[in-house]
């Protein structure tokens, strides 16, 4: 496969037109959402020992000028074949790879009374010391959460979340919307306006209900959290090895969503990696 991509590259000169011939061979059941610009899409076999060979269509993007690349499959046939394991949106884990990560904040204003957020407002803690907090409206009061400062009406976002894994079994990370349940217990459920991932004691779910086991082990302690608002996903991801935890299909996004941190282990903090722009 590295061959062929490699021959392909050096007839285009690295121009997209050259890849449609390809793609012509294995034409897609639908048409695909058009890539953004330096991503192509070319078809691969390789071996299989039990089923002969498969075709999969892959997507690449040349991530800087040694013509680095990074692979996302997206469609798989052949006998026997089933779609691989990756987010919906074609573009696929090269998408967020490229797209800068928003400068998410803590909203104090949103923060439970017995959450601690830090001084530069990047980390959270449960305390279990209620502190005696104006009720803003905006606050959580039944459940140990808070909401980031900047929501989301429109475009693709993407940050990352620090978890000190070693002596955590309470967290929960993801995407709120503004009409979350803030007064009661809030279920960490899509029904109810959040899109999660989290470690609730020795269990390490999607929040869909019921939840879904993720066999991510050992624990990421670093988490990407990928928001296509336009495409009703959210999508997560270990930042280390950049591998797909989950991804929150099928949804139609109507009001602004918000970056969510719930987190019930005490002295334990979830933090937020600094961000250099805003999403697009």
């Amino acid at each position: 496969m590295l061959r062929e991509i490699s021959d392909a590259i050096q007839r285009s000169s690295l121009q997209p037109d050259a890849f449609s011939s390809y793609n012509n061979l294995h034409p897609l059941p639908y048409p695909p959402p058009p890539p953004p610009p330096h991503h192509h899409r070319l078809p691969a076999r390789y071996p299989n020992s039990e089923e002969g060979s498969r075709t999969y269509e892959y997507t690449f993007s040349f991530l800087n000028d040694n013509h680095n690349l990074w692979f996302t499959p997206f469609r798989n046939s052949g006998p026997g074949a089933a779609l691989p394991e990756s987010p919906p949106d074609a573009r696929g884990l090269s998408d967020f790879l490229l797209l800068p990560p928003v400068s998410v904040t803590l909203d104090v204003e949103t923060a439970h009374p017995r959450l601690e957020v830090s001084e530069d407002r990047k980390r959270v803690r449960w305390t279990g010391t209620l502190r005696s907090l104006p009720d803003t409206g905006k606050r959580f009061i039944g459940s140990p959460c808070v909401l980031g400062s900047q929501g989301f009406t429109s475009g693709r976002h993407y940050w990352e979340v620090e978890v000190e894994v070693a002596g955590s079994k309470w967290w929960s990370l993801g995407v709120a919307a503004e009409s979350v349940e803030r007064k009661r217990r809030v279920t960490l459920t899509p029904e109810t306006g959040v899109w999660s991932i989290g470690q609730l004691g020795d269990e390490f779910d999607a929040l869909t209900s019921p939840p879904s086991p993720l066999p991510a082990r050992p624990i990421p302690g670093r988490v990407g959290v990928y928001l296509s608002y336009e495409s009703g996903t959210v999508t997560f991801y270990d930042a280390d090895t950049k591998s797909r935890l989950h991804t929150f299909t099928g949804n139609k996004f109507t009001e602004k969503l918000y970056p969510f941190f719930w987190t019930w282990d005490e002295n334990q903090w979830l933090g937020i990696c600094s961000g250099s722009a805003p999403g697009v």
